[in-house]
């Protein structure tokens, strides 16, 4: 596997994508002279050691030009808003042209190529809009040619040469593997630019093994090893996973438990909570068994992980249960998906059969009560992200199954669009439910000096509001009660 490396490609301080993107002589300023740098620049991935190492998408937004390697950074030419960039490139290097010191509210991605241009050796990699990213499936001498009008139209146009210094390179066929104890595969090197014989080696051989000459990877023990692929200078590398079973199914969807990854699937078998991680039967072959607790609500299909076989592909939905569990009281069909009706511990079982996977669910005594604790926040349009900091209602006292209640003050001004929502109790004030217009009450308070009319709650008059909000015993509103409000001084 190739080692990844960061690109960039660069736009003006004037120019910000879907706003008034303008060059730098209708900013005002003086067009740089002809060859000397401008503020658009690549940022990305690349195989390359050209952009001075391992970078990282969300930190190469540069705050002035100076900082831009220069080659990476376009250049002016003798039309003021005309740029140029000539560099080698490779294949499966990413990337998206931003300007210097706009983060992503200046990113360019592959919509901006010009319409009539022959993609030779770029691709798009499809994300919507300015997250669209391009990619390269030719190595190459590349020389782009960016455009930039005052009306904020951004085009790129680009060439591609042979004319490239070599890049000796270790292609792999898999970056991942999913082994158990015992399990064997051989891994195959791909060599470019290099004629060096590969040689393989592990950094835990206690996990897994593999041979110097061939590539073949034996599994030894559960846990995690890394593989790697040397010629010459070379590396790649593939990450070994020796797992507990042959296929690895885990429940995946939302509920109470923080254990869940909501409908994310997973990709690194060792990110999978143990709590949600069947394990293969002690004696009988091709059934795997979880035992865990399960809450009202919880709602899930069962994925899996290994065997070239992940994530949604031959997810387990509801159909999959057997009969006497399609008829028990505590689960039922939401949807295809598996959904629990009352809170208890849970046996788990899964047979793999020649007609396919089958399902059994059993009830095996109550769950640990759920002792959860909940802050109440105030969020608006004075915030613009999950850090701000948010007015907590509540104060210092947490919302528990005792004590659902709470009041406090929030001061807004006019125009100030605002909700609540819930967090647990964990410093971090994630979302867990939210409470909005349709839930405020309060006499003479809500309609007359807070707007309900519209998507939001919005604040007519300057001031300070009492507000007591009640929750249920899983930290959802039941209602918002404005009591009172002191004018604005």
């Amino acid at each position: 596997m190739m080692k990844k490396r960061k690109i960039a490609l660069a736009l003006g301080l004037c120019t910000v994508v879907g706003l008034s993107a303008v060059g730098l002589a209708a900013c005002g300023e003086k067009p740089a002279k002809p060859g000397s740098k401008s503020e658009y620049y690549i940022v990305g991935l690349s195989s390359s050691d050209i952009f001075g190492g391992e970078l990282d998408w969300g930190k190469q937004h540069k705050d002035t030009v100076a900082e831009i390697p220069d080659a990476v950074n376009f250049k002016t030419t003798k039309t003021s808003n005309v740029y140029e960039l000539t560099v080698d490139l490779y294949e499966n290097d990413e990337f998206q042209i931003v300007i210097a010191g706009k983060g992503w509210t200046g990113q360019m991605g592959y919509e901006v190529l010009a319409s009539d241009q022959q993609a030779d050796g770029v691709i798009e990699i499809p994300g919507g809009g300015t997250n669209s990213n391009f990619k390269l499936d030719k190595d190459g001498r590349y020389t782009f040619t960016l455009t930039v009008n005052g009306e904020g139209a951004n085009k790129v146009t680009y060439t591609r040469t042979d004319d490239q210094a070599k890049l000796p390179r270790v292609v792999l066929n898999k970056s991942a593997l999913v082994l158990t104890a015992g399990g064997e595969e051989t891994l195959t090197a791909t060599l470019k630019d290099t004629e060096t014989p590969v040689v393989w080696s592990s950094d835990k051989p206690e996990i897994a093994t593999v041979d110097p000459t061939t590539g073949k990877v034996t599994g030894v023990s559960a846990g995690k090893a890394v593989i790697t692929a040397k010629s010459g200078d070379a590396t790649a590398s593939c990450t070994v996973t020796v797992a507990k079973a042959a296929v690895n199914y885990y429940l995946v969807g939302s509920s109470p438990l923080d254990y869940f990854t909501n409908w994310q699937t997973i990709t690194e078998l060792d990110k999978i909570n143990e709590n949600i991680l069947f394990t293969a039967h002690e004696t009988e072959k091709d059934t795997y068994v979880l035992n865990t607790p399960l809450y009202e609500g919880t709602e899930f299909k069962i994925c899996t992980f290994g065997a070239g076989n992940f994530g949604w592909d031959g997810a387990i939905d509801y159909s999959k249960l057997d009969a006497e569990s399609k008829e028990a009281e505590f689960v039922k069909d939401n949807n295809g998906n598996i959904k629990i009706v009352a809170d208890g511990m849970y046996q788990i079982t899964i047979t793999e059969t020649a007609d396919g996977k089958v399902v059994n669910f059993e009830r095996t005594g109550d769950a640990p009560v759920l002792a959860w604790s909940y802050d109440v926040y105030a969020k608006g349009s004075w915030h613009i992200s999950w850090g701000g900091d948010f007015k907590k209602v509540n104060g210092d006292t947490p919302l528990d199954k005792d004590n659902l209640t709470a009041t406090g003050n929030i001061t807004l001004a006019v125009d100030n669009e605002f909700g609540f929502f819930t967090s647990r109790t964990t410093g971090d004030p994630k979302e867990v439910s939210f409470g909005g217009k349709n839930l405020m009450s309060g006499e003479n308070i809500v309609g007359s000096k807070i707007d309900v009319s519209g998507g939001n709650a919005k604040c007519k008059e300057a001031g300070t509001y009492n507000v007591t909000v009640t929750l249920d015993a899983k930290g959802n509103f039941v209602s918002i009660v404005f009591n009172s409000f002191t004018p604005a001084a």
